[in-house]
């Protein structure tokens, strides 16, 4: 299924606007910061597949303009974000051979302290990185800010506007149920911009520092900090590791657990760990994004769980007629979200976290990475008091009975018994036509849907036998005409010529996703016929071989194996090899552009297309990605002074923009073929 770039883009970047409007102008969080988090990943991510990137995107900026009323005023360094993590791997990674300062991620508002020959010159927001909020006159409110240093020079201090959980529970208990504020970091941030500086007071503000690096003696950011601790601030809690190529995953997650608890035994609000090289000008010498410098990392947690009430269980069917247990539950909030349902999986995982589930029955809720919903458990002898939540005996999709399988140890999950399911069969084909399988335009889901109910679709190859049948009568239907319909079948024919990998994809092959898939190809040769000719079982059959493949793991070699197992697939297997034509990858010809990434972008003059470029590289032990990032070796467009968003992303990451000629040198061929005249003529 074609995605729409530009719409989808367009509806991200208007929604994460709003957030950040509402976060940091009205003090209002609508998500949790991870739900924020990824769909910010997903904005970049489309913006690097597609190049579209808007002016106002978020990519391109920090926070959100400030509100009339407080002066504006314009920051004498960017201060912008950092790039955030929830992987342990990704912090060694960065960290690798370097000396790491980790602090507490405060969770509160971010200020920055400007001393003018020792005297304390102005206290100002972060606003969106480059214009913040004139605060000053709040200075001698917040505790924990100095008003004179023994400096003459000009000095930055930046540091967090925190009020500490047991302020924040002190405030609340005082207030009545309707007047209670949401969270401590949203009090904190409004405390700070009142206009009346006595109320800043009254709320007990802190100011926390956690970068002096212009105090240092040592050019490290330990030594800046312990040098504002004598000055008589308040510096964050640190540890300072050195290199960490010995480390493990363990090692780096009871280190976060540790300062998780230090956090909660000085009842500050943190929400995770920072991770900062000590080494100042090293960090510097990184640079920057027009988002966030690349010095250091953030690495976010978990959320805790919330006590609902359960009211339903709802189905929702997937591509192989399974039926997956949905919670249904009054709404609670998390972080600012409202969240009002959760997958619950299968009914294995149903059973074992609700027992018995019922209307009205206590559960606890939680977001799993901050993002995904999930319910923990239910309280426990709780009495059952409401409708008790039964499995369905048919099909809420199409009326046919269902029954509860379960292979060997694995869980038990709901099926359902009709072959021709409409909500199975809609997944089923959505995938196939999708971009990364069979890549057929035209074919969106309203269409398919129409198609299966017409009674045209049944299994994959009717998309290919039945469609073209009834070309005339889908061009007289309303919604369609001549023109689409052609394109359609245009579609239908040119993704004729495919690849196995894709194919493997298409047929939705239980747990295998694009990557296997390709390994897939790998182990069956490129040859499709292999698929059929090898034994399942044995020696040398598909499990013993499969099983010692990079990737594959039991879970993965079982679904490979059902699926050859089963008669029907490989009828419908066998019907769509004998329809398609495969190509295969180039063989690998040398490793000259090994360990080498290449983007490509604008026209190619010397090479008959681009598929024929990216063959090139491949065959050279090069890979092609889709998009500029921090990964990108080289970005192969001949107009290298293009004002395209993939150049600009280039040269903001410092990746060199070559043209073909540029490329062909690197394989050792000086440019003697003269640019490919394309046209008719």
């Amino acid at each position: 299924m074609t995605i729409d770039y530009s719409k989808k883009i367009n509806e991200l970047v208007e929604y994460l606007n709003t957030c950040r409007d509402e976060y940091y102008n009205h003090n209002r969080s609508i998500i949790s910061d991870k739900e924020y988090d990824d769909l910010f990943d997903k904005l970049a991510e489309l913006e690097n597949e597609s190049g579209i990137v808007l002016s106002n995107s978020p990519t391109q900026s920090v926070g959100y303009k400030v509100v009339e009323g407080l002066n504006k005023v314009d920051h004498d360094k960017p201060m912008l974000s950092l790039d955030k993590t929830k992987s342990y791997k990704d912090v060694i990674k960065f960290c690798d051979d370097k000396d790491a300062l980790f602090m507490h991620k405060m969770d509160g508002l971010t200020l920055c302290l400007t001393y003018k020959d020792g005297i304390l010159y102005r206290v100002e927001t972060r606003g969106d990185g480059i214009t913040g909020e004139d605060i000053t006159h709040n200075a001698n409110s917040i505790l924990g800010i100095p008003k004179t240093i023994p400096n003459t020079n000009t000095i930055h201090i930046y540091g967090e506007a925190i009020i500490t959980t047991k302020d924040f529970e002190y405030i609340n208990y005082k207030l009545p149920e309707s007047e209670k504020f949401a969270n401590a970091r949203n009090l904190a941030s409004g405390s700070v911009r009142q206009y009346d500086s006595n109320i800043c007071r009254n709320r007990k503000v802190r100011f926390i520092c956690w970068n002096a690096n212009e105090l240092s003696k040592d050019g490290t950011m330990t030594s800046g900090l312990d040098e504002a601790d004598k000055l008589g601030f308040i510096t964050v809690y640190r540890r300072t590791r050195l290199s960490l190529p010995n480390w493990t995953e363990e090692h780096i997650k009871e280190m976060f657990e540790n300062m998780k608890l230090r956090a909660d035994t000085v009842n500050y609000p943190i929400d995770g760990i920072v991770i900062m090289f000590n080494n100042i000008e090293y960090g510097k010498s990184l640079g920057r994004t027009l988002h966030h410098f690349r010095n250091g990392i953030a690495f976010k947690f978990y959320d805790d769980t919330y006590e609902t009430h359960l009211t339903n269980i709802e189905y929702s069917i997937g591509k192989t007629g399974t039926l997956t247990p949905v919670a249904i539950f009054e709404p609670v909030q998390i972080d600012g979200a409202t969240v009002t349902r959760a997958s619950l999986s299968n009914l294995s995982i149903m059973k074992s976290t609700l027992n018995k589930p019922f209307v009205g029955q206590t559960i606890y809720v939680s977001k799993r990475n901050q993002v995904i919903p999930k319910v923990e458990y239910c309280l426990e002898g709780e009495p059952i008091h409401g409708e008790e939540l039964l499995f369905p005996l048919v099909c809420p999709y199409c009326g046919a009975s269902t029954y509860v399988e379960k292979d060997n140890n694995g869980p038990e999950i709901l099926v359902c018994t009709g072959n021709n399911c409409i909500g199975s069969l809609l997944r089923k084909f959505s995938t196939f036509v999708s971009k990364q399988a069979m890549n057929i335009d035209g074919l969106s889901d309203k269409t398919l849907e129409k198609f299966i109910k017409l009674g045209w679709i049944h299994k994959y190859s009717d998309i290919y036998t039945q469609i073209p049948k009834h070309s005339h009568e889908l061009s007289k239907m309303e919604g369609f005409g001549e023109k689409s319909v052609t394109a359609i079948l245009d579609s239908i024919e040119k993704s004729k010529t495919t690849t196995l990998t894709k194919l493997f994809i298409a047929l939705n092959i239980e747990n295998i996703g694009k990557q296997n898939a390709a390994e897939l190809e790998k182990f069956f040769n490129n040859d499709p016929n292999n698929v059929l000719k090898m034994n399942i079982e044995g020696p040398n059959g598909i499990r013993e071989r499969l099983s010692k493949v990079n990737g594959f793991g039991d879970i993965m070699v079982d679904s490979v194996c059902k699926w050859r197992r089963s008669a029907n697939d490989m009828t419908e297997y066998m019907d769509l090899i004998n329809i398609l034509t495969f190509t295969k990858k180039a063989d690998k010809v040398t490793d000259k552009l090994s360990g080498m990434s290449f983007v490509i972008t604008g026209s190619v003059n010397l090479y008959k297309n681009r598929n024929e470029l990216v063959s090139i590289i491949e065959s050279n032990g090069g890979k092609v990605q889709s998009g500029v990032n921090k990964d990108t070796t080289y970005l192969i467009n001949n107009d290298v002074n293009s004002s395209s968003s993939k150049n600009k992303k280039a040269k903001e990451l410092g990746v060199k923009i070559i043209s073909e000629e540029e490329f062909n040198k690197l394989l050792g061929n000086e440019t003697t073929t003269k640019p490919i005249k394309k046209g008719l003529f």
